[in-house]
């Protein structure tokens, strides 16, 4: 392996950690009092989540074979709804990174992302679908069959 595949591995692994850290931090409440994980993400019973807009993302089949051309969109939901962007105070972007399964599902599941944190912190919401679940399919219904699941990671 050569040292710049390290290197693109350590950035990727350190980019991982800090997700699962930022992930993590939303179980706790903004004041330090453990959240109860069963209402985490839950939206009152009058609340709706967030509208979403969709978008599609041209993306590399194979991040690792730099042989590999191929290519599949992949689908991911946004919001400007709450953004505050200025050149005095620039919005943050929340990015949740998308499960085994719809992201609508998620989207409609992260209240507290949606309706707490994005509204409080002026935020653009991102919610990519992880590959193979959902619409983001590289071979469409065949993506699970044969050769074709050697991408799912």
């Amino acid at each position: 392996i050569s040292l710049s595949c390290i290197e693109k591995m350590k950035s990727i692994l350190i980019f991982v950690a800090l997700v699962a850290l930022v992930a993590s931090a939303t179980a706790f409440s903004p004041f330090g009092k453990f959240r109860d994980p069963h209402s985490y993400g839950q939206l009152n019973p009058n609340e709706t989540p967030a509208k979403y807009e969709i978008g599609w993302h041209e993306t590399k089949l194979d991040h690792f074979d730099f042989k590999e051309n191929g290519t599949f969109r992949m689908r991911y939901l946004y919001s400007w709804e709450f953004f505050e962007n200025s050149a005095e105070t620039p919005g943050p972007i929340f990015v949740y990174t998308g499960n085994e399964g719809s992201i609508e599902t998620f989207w409609n599941n992260s209240g507290y992302w949606t309706n707490v944190l994005a509204p409080k912190y002026g935020a653009l919401l991102l919610f990519p679908e992880h590959r193979y679940f959902g619409e983001s399919l590289p071979f469409g219904k065949d993506s699970l069959k044969g050769d074709n699941i050697k991408y799912l990671s």
